[in-house]
């Protein structure tokens, strides 16, 4: 019986051992699937691609040059690129164009990973609003002096 139960303990002793040979080779696969994998180090290799550089150029015409959080004038080489919907929410999902805008660093940081509206769409509407109302006064002052007259 002793020896039956030493060869069990033996048994175990070595089924530890492959069990945590196999949690280290896991571990390193894992570690090596992330790297190749991860959203983060994909962004930035688009970014830097020339995909990336005339995204971010187009973008910042279409900012006319203004950070999309603050409004407020934004040099090209101090843009960075934002991610609206946060990486850690979407993952490679949330490295879509549509999904970025450019921001000043400062504003990027305050951001963090919160989810905020950006501006400039808002902006465009309200001018766009603006126009309309204003035209729609001017039009109403013509009536009521073609009326009074």
């Amino acid at each position: 019986m002793k020896q039956h139960d030493d060869n069990l303990y033996q048994e175990l002793a070595l089924l530890l051992l492959k069990e945590e040979d196999l949690r280290r080779k896991t571990e390193q696969l894992l570690t090596q699937a992330k790297k190749v994998i991860d959203p983060r180090q994909e962004f930035n290799k688009w970014l830097q691609s020339s995909e990336g550089k005339r995204w971010k150029e187009k973008q910042f015409e279409y900012q006319s040059g203004k950070c999309a959080y603050c409004q407020e004038e934004l040099r090209f080489s101090d843009a960075v690129v934002h991610h609206v919907i946060p990486l850690k929410q979407l993952g490679n999902q949330a490295n879509k164009p549509e999904n970025f805008k450019l921001l000043h660093q400062s504003c990027n940081l305050k951001i963090s990973t919160k989810i905020v509206f950006l501006h400039n769409k808002l902006k465009e509407l309200e001018i766009e609003e603006q126009k309309i109302n204003l035209k729609t006064s001017q039009i109403i002052k013509q009536a009521d002096l073609a009326l009074s007259k």
